[in-house]
């Protein structure tokens, strides 16, 4: 009975700490998101619940983030962290892979920004279904705007593999590569990514004022 009871408490033990641990990465991305207020003058609306199990995913994302002329909708999507591979067959199937070796950074990514292949072996499989994510029709703050879809691992895996549009062959995906038109990101190459752009942004305005202001009257002598 004692015995039972040890397998029991060790079973409850594991689960607890799991959640902790994902409940902590999911606060995590939401202060870094919302960091984006005072850093980029973002304006952020949840569309969802953070905090809801990944298979109750809304259609139209779980984040919208408005950075100038730009429009981010998010999807959170749980990896399982670095002893977890992911796998996407498509947009709407993937699954998450329990491995028994953890996930090493490929030389091929730039440090803790890339999500590589490593040796392992899967124990279990976990088949998520998620609607595509798709961009609300009649938005009138979207006039005008580029929109950009966007699935943020949380937790990353150790490993993210997608199968390519033309069905041809798989493919690994690094952080800022395109994936089913959607840009995958971790929550801190995100928020680096975002605030990249609205300096780009900014950039290419300045320099759109500064060629409306030039001046152009020698071409009148």
């Amino acid at each position: 009975m004692k015995f039972l009871e040890f397998i029991i408490f060790i079973i409850v033990a594991a689960v607890s700490i799991r959640f902790v641990i994902w409940f902590y990465n999911r606060t995590e991305l939401l202060i870094r998101i919302y960091s984006l207020k005072s850093e980029c003058n973002a304006k952020i609306t949840l569309l969802s619940f953070p905090y809801r199990p990944m298979w109750l995913a809304p259609k139209g994302g779980d984040i919208k983030v408005e950075i100038l002329d730009t429009v981010y909708f998010i999807r959170i999507y749980s990896g399982g962290g670095a002893a977890a591979s992911v796998h996407f067959a498509n947009e709407e199937y993937s699954a998450v892979f329990t491995r028994l070796a953890g996930a090493k950074k490929s030389p091929k990514g730039t440090g803790s920004s890339s999500l590589a292949m490593s040796a392992g072996i899967n124990l279990s499989a976990r088949v998520i279904h998620l609607a595509p994510l798709q961009i609300p029709e009649g938005d009138s703050t979207l006039q005008g705007k580029k929109v950009v879809r966007v699935l943020i691992l949380n937790p990353a895996p150790g490993v993210l593999s997608y199968v390519t549009e033309e069905k041809t062959s798989i493919k690994i995906a690094f952080t800022g590569d395109e994936m089913h038109g959607m840009l995958v990101f971790t929550s801190s190459t995100f928020t680096a990514y975002a605030d990249r752009m609205k300096r780009e942004e900014e950039r290419q305005r300045a320099e759109g004022e500064n060629m409306d202001y030039a001046d152009f009257s020698y071409f009148n002598e």
